[in-house]
């Protein structure tokens, strides 16, 4: 489920996985599906210097339309995207089913009409800055520190973290590409090992 994380300009804004059985995350009103998110990680890692990217992500803007993580998971309010996406896929009856699937990959075609349905896709603007230490991703911006939770976020497969201890293969070519990144912003002494 999405956390609640740091800005250096917005207060605290949840990020993360909104439901077990897609790989879909929102930052507030961005929703992007994980795999693209780790690619855009991956890029960065890539480059020495700053950057300044666009990638493509859907807006929702209206909270309504976006709908309530809580309120779906029960059952109670099954309106907006996130409603839409519970009444497809249902909170687990279980408490030990409550894991992140790995293989949340694969409803991305089921996903895709649903977010569509509430949001058109548009450009995100991604830029990292290392005089002032900071990246900025659609106008929320983090430190390096406060990014790094992002990131490992991802890793652990967020709460209540990967199904089996077993990560997408994304995540892991992310973390590769972290790990032996040039970048700055990827320097310090906050990834996981």
């Amino acid at each position: 489920m999405p956390l609640a994380f740091a800005t250096l300009n917005r207060g605290v804004v949840p990020f993360g996985f909104f439901n077990i059985r897609t790989d879909m995350v929102l930052l507030a009103e961005y929703f992007a599906f994980a795999g693209d998110v780790c690619s855009w990680i991956e890029a960065l890692a890539a480059m020495s210097d700053d950057v300044h990217a666009t990638r493509p992500a859907w807006i929702i803007a209206d909270p309504a339309n976006r709908g309530g993580i809580r309120e779906a998971m029960a059952g109670n309010d099954l309106s907006g995207f996130i409603g839409a996406v519970y009444a497809q896929f249902p909170f687990p009856t279980s408490r030990e089913d409550f894991r992140q699937d790995p293989d949340g990959y694969r409803t991305r075609p089921e996903i895709e009409p649903l977010v569509e349905r509430f949001a058109q896709q548009q450009p995100i603007e991604i830029t990292s800055r290392a005089v002032a230490g900071t990246i900025e991703i659609g106008g929320y911006l983090f430190d390096e520190p406060g990014f790094a939770e992002l990131v490992r976020y991802l890793w652990r497969g967020g709460f209540p973290r990967w199904k089996n201890d077993r990560r997408p293969a994304y995540v892991d070519d992310m973390m590769e590409a972290v790990r032996s990144s040039p970048s700055w912003l990827f320097l310090g002494e906050h990834w996981p090992e």
